[in-house]
């Protein structure tokens, strides 16, 4: 773990340390409409609001907290009809996913492309089985998509967070989205969180992207198309492009947790604390405190 990410971890833990009092775990199942840890081996939702989910063609493998489950990066899919009736308005969906760092590339998508080029992580289709998903975080390989005779480097494949309202009939469509930078690359085959939450008001729209806890950037959207992001199916580990299934992820999600409200970042960087990994949360702060005491002492 490079000294950046520990401490921008050790600044998100001291936070959290520092107003856990307000933030405890009854506050982050407030507006929690699906939550998935595939701890008995199914897609069922542990939220207590029977949002269960469908999977196909997974395989169940050990996960960030206990089990998790495996996509194959070529059919397989969990699907969860009708879960976020109203996210239109506002709305977070947080996970953890673990990339394959050495996919297929001979794995083609419907449309000829390499596949491993275009992994969808969540979706939510805005209208069933129509077009292009309304909510996704995506892991996409930018550089290829534009120029594919170029060639892919799969050093080049980051996260994105965003939506669409793409559809028949809509004359006005948004495909609106956020990158991440040089420190979300997202296919090291290892453990990251990734979250976005979605704001609404009489203005427009807010749509932020996470990065292992960490704030990287936002969108300001006005005057938004009401028709996006209503009520249809959520897909975890693909998605739907006008009603053919692609965008297959290939590797490990766990910890799903999708909810009818705006997270604020610290909520988020709470989230991520909470369903972190071993080292716990006090050893890593340890490290990272230890990390700047050390450039501290170099400066004077």
């Amino acid at each position: 773990m490079s000294q950046f990410l520990i401490m921008n971890k050790t600044l998100q833990i001291l936070c959290v340390i520092l107003i856990g009092p307000h933030l405890n775990a009854s506050t982050l199942e407030i507006g929690l409409v699906g939550k998935y840890t595939f701890e008995d081996g199914s897609a069922n939702d542990s939220s207590g609001n029977n949002n269960n989910g469908i999977s196909y063609n997974t395989t169940l493998t050990t996960g960030i907290q206990g089990n998790g489950f495996r996509f194959n990066g070529v059919d397989s899919i969990i699907k969860i009809s009708a879960l976020i009736p109203q996210y239109t308005t506002a709305g977070t969906i947080f996970t953890w996913y673990r990339a394959n760092p050495n996919p297929d590339l001979s794995i083609q998508n419907p449309y000829g492309g390499i596949a491993a080029a275009y992994q969808h992580i969540i979706t939510q289709n805005r209208k069933p089985a129509q077009y292009a998903p309304g909510l996704f975080l995506t892991l996409w390989n930018k550089p290829y998509l534009e120029t594919p005779s170029s060639g892919i480097n799969l050093s080049d494949s980051q996260i994105r967070a965003g939506y669409s309202d793409e559809y028949p009939g809509n004359n006005t469509w948004h495909n609106e989205y956020l990158e991440g930078n040089e420190n979300s690359l997202g296919l090291d085959g290892q453990w990251h969180s990734i979250a976005s939450t979605l704001f609404s008001d009489i203005s427009g729209k807010t749509l932020k992207i996470f990065f292992d806890g960490n704030l990287l950037g936002s969108l300001n959207i006005s005057n938004p198309d009401q028709e996006a992001l209503t009520d249809a199916e959520l897909f975890i580990g693909g998605g739907f492009n006008n009603s053919i299934p692609d965008a297959f992820f290939n590797g490990d999600i766990d910890n799903v947790h999708v909810y009818e409200r705006t997270l604020s970042d610290l909520e988020v960087a709470s989230l991520h604390i909470a369903t972190a990994p071993e080292p716990s949360a006090l050893s890593l702060l340890a490290v990272g405190l230890g990390v700047v005491l050390r450039r501290r002492r170099r400066t004077v």
